[in-house]
């Protein structure tokens, strides 16, 4: 009897542990990730990772960067395209690994005189907060182009 209580104890504090070692390892930002499921490109953005991408391409060029890019990355799938004369939008989902959530990423890529410009918001299906996920979802994609870029 004791000891089944002592492992049932153990195992409880071990999972209390494992749950304490994730969001210290993952949330960021404890006033946004424990409450927020959506992230965004801007302009000033603090995190300058965060901000929007120029490039000396037109918009279909800089699509075909970005939808490369997103198929190097583990779990990223290309839902929706979307051709315009001036514009391009991409819809993508990435799926989490181990509890398989889904987190839409959305990529817009407009024409700004000889360039364009990306911008792009990722955001959660479920849940309030994402853990900073979304964030990390924006700055993985947007690095990789970044790195391709010449």
């Amino acid at each position: 009897m004791w000891l089944v209580l002592y492992v049932g104890l153990g195992l409880a504090l071990a999972l209390v542990l494992a749950i304490a070692l994730i969001l210290v390892t993952h949330v960021e930002d404890w006033s946004r990730d424990l409450t927020t499921n959506y992230a965004a490109t801007s302009g000033d953005a603090a995190d300058l990772r965060l901000r929007p991408i120029d490039a000396a391409a037109n918009p279909a060029e800089l699509a075909a960067v970005v939808v490369r890019c997103a198929a190097e990355l583990p779990r990223w799938q290309l839902l929706e395209r979307t051709d315009e004369s001036r514009e391009v939008r991409l819809h993508f989902v990435r799926t989490t690994g181990l509890v398989g959530y889904k987190d839409d990423i959305r990529v817009r890529i407009v024409l700004a005189g000889d360039a364009s410009q990306l911008s792009a918001e990722s955001q959660s299906r479920i849940g309030k907060g994402d853990l900073g996920q979304n964030p990390r979802n924006l700055r993985e994609l947007l690095g990789k182009i970044r790195a391709s870029l010449p």
